[in-house]
């Protein structure tokens, strides 16, 4: 689910999620039950992590850059990890 981040593969998900949700809402008729099917749930969990991975870019200034500097952080140190190995 982790890779919901990775920028590689967004246009694929955007791409998956907007196909699936155009078809439900001109089929609303269609019944997917009581239970979502496990594709659909992973699709729509994976459209959540990629609004939360970018929604800072929709925040107030101040509070968009303490994130860009977090990542910022949090790259460097993953790229000190995979070094070490």
């Amino acid at each position: 689910m982790v890779l919901a981040t990775d920028m590689a593969e967004h246009m694929a998900i955007v791409s998956k999620l907007k196909s699936d949700l155009l078809k439900r809402l001109e089929n609303p008729d269609d019944e997917i039950g009581d239970e979502p099917p496990e594709a659909l749930k992973a699709l729509v969990l994976q459209g959540a992590i990629k609004v939360a991975d970018i929604g800072h870019l929709y925040a107030v200034h101040e509070v968009h850059i303490a994130w860009s500097e977090r990542l910022e952080e949090e790259m460097w140190r993953q790229g000190d990890v995979e070094k070490e190995r």
